[in-house]
């Protein structure tokens, strides 16, 4: 019922608002009322921004990674589905490299 209730508010609140009211101080920053300076859209690039994220998912490997070094019984099963992630990942590593996506120039 709460469903239901959520979806007919959104509905009605997209159907009644008002978008012809658009400017282009709508898309600008704020800056206490008055106009800013600089312009506030800086441009970075894209790949610092994969660098970024690849280092993100090497973070994460490491995260998931952490269980299988402290677990004392061993277990011949996960240890050879943490060798198959770790192979994986390195694969992937190896993509990213031919590709030339982790030069920094």
């Amino acid at each position: 019922m709460c469903v239901i209730l959520v979806t007919v508010i959104n509905i009605l609140f997209f159907v009644s608002s008002n978008k012809q009211d658009w400017d282009g101080l709508n898309s600008s920053s704020f800056e206490c009322g008055y106009s800013s300076y600089f312009f506030s859209h800086f441009s970075f690039s894209v790949h610092y921004f994969l660098v970024a994220l690849i280092f993100l998912f090497l973070d994460l490997e490491l995260c998931f990674l952490m269980p299988f070094f402290n677990d004392s019984i061993p277990n011949f099963v996960l240890e050879d589905l943490m060798y198959m992630f770790v192979l994986i990942l390195l694969m992937g590593l190896v993509i990213e490299w031919k590709e030339s996506k982790l030069e920094w120039v």
